[in-house]
């Protein structure tokens, strides 16, 4: 999950008060903005995915899978990063309770989503019996 400083454990509500601006900065280009409190930098942010998902992909056999489960503010910055998306895109993008985000890898170094914010386990699992 990403750091947000004061406003982690508050309601939701309150914690997007105190990081709108952040996010607006980042929006803006500054990437080295924090949110109140010694939170992360999207930049310290990037480093630590790089760096998880360089472990990960050397520790990987070829067409080995891999669940990884996080968060959705961090769920949106990894998929910037992989899929190269702007900042905009990612926060603007959907990321439900218990979606499903599947992307490969492949033997070029590229990332390719096949399915982004993907309910619809959900769906069939909430059919009656």
């Amino acid at each position: 999950e990403v750091d947000f400083g004061a406003s982690d454990g508050l309601d939701l509500e309150q914690a997007r008060k105190k990081t709108n601006k952040t996010y607006k900065q980042w929006m803006e280009g500054d990437l080295r903005a924090r949110s109140p409190g010694g939170g992360e930098s999207f930049l310290e942010v990037q480093d630590r995915q790089t760096e998880a998902l360089r472990l990960l992909l050397s520790s990987c056999s070829e067409n080995q899978s891999v669940l990884a489960v996080s968060h959705s503010s961090y769920l949106r910055l990894m998929l910037s990063l992989v899929l190269g998306w702007d900042l905009a895109r990612s926060k603007a993008q959907p990321m439900d309770n218990c979606c499903l985000n599947v992307i490969d890898f492949t033997k070029d170094g590229t990332f390719v989503p096949r399915y982004i914010n993907d309910v619809r386990h959900l769906e069939e699992a909430m059919v009656p019996a």
